[in-house]
This record gives C-alpha cells, structure tokens and sequence, in this order.
C-alpha cells in the first residue's frame, strides 16, 4: 500500500514537470539606476492575463541569481502555454511576488506564441517603478 502511494506521488511530480513544454530564450537588461543588493535574485515568468489585464500572478517562473555589476542576463526559460507574456521583476524582500515598488520589465512584444516561433527570444528591460 506504502508503494502505490509514493509511486503515484512520483508520478504526478513527473507529470507536473513535464507540463512546461515550451521552451523560449530570455535576454534581461537591468538599467544601471537599479540596485541589486548582494544575493538578491530576478524573477522571470509567464504572467497571467485577465481580460488584458496583467496580474502579479504567475503561470511560470524561473529565478536567476543577480552578480555583482552585471546588468544583462540571457538563457532559456520554459512556460506551459504556448502565448506567453513574460514579466520580470527584482524581488526584493525575496517573497517570490511582485510588489509595486520592485523594478520590474515585460516584453514590449506583448503576448507571443511561442510555439508557433520556437527560436523567440524575449527581450525585458527591468527598470525602477
């Protein structure tokens, strides 16, 4: 009995990992008026759209730790629906959500199919509010 309920344990782990299938490349620029105390760590994920507005919310999200003097990061990141919308913010207090006083950036493109347009590369400037 103890076996049948880690194995299906460990399948819904796979099943929730495997669910973000789409692959897209971010390029983050954080403009030089923008603090990043030491160990401080960039946001980035795919927002929520609600009736075209945009919530602090995510569908997705990958950290990426901040380097002293460094102001652009690139990589790949992964959301679970093709139109993505992606957002970025330096959290601050290191609560993983979005406040109104935390730089943030979004991808001028708006929302972007990105399995229509696999080699997508988002661009996000992340500013002061």
């Amino acid at each position: 009995m103890r076996t049948s309920h880690l194995a299906c344990s460990v399948v819904l782990l796979l099943a929730n990992a495997c669910s973000y299938s789409y692959e897209y490349k971010y390029d983050l620029r954080v403009t030089r008026d923008v603090t990043l105390p030491p160990g401080v760590e960039i946001v980035l994920g795919d927002t929520v759209l609600d009736h075209d507005i945009v919530s602090e919310s995510f569908d997705t999200h990958d950290v990426i730790e901040t380097q002293p003097d460094q102001t652009r990061y690139r990589g790949k990141a992964y959301a679970n629906d093709p139109d993505l919308h992606a957002f970025a913010f330096v959290d601050l207090d290191g609560d993983g959500e979005w406040d109104e006083n935390e730089p943030w950036g979004e991808d001028p493109n708006g929302v972007v199919d990105v399995e229509d347009n696999e080699s997508y590369a988002s661009v996000i400037v992340i500013e002061n509010p």
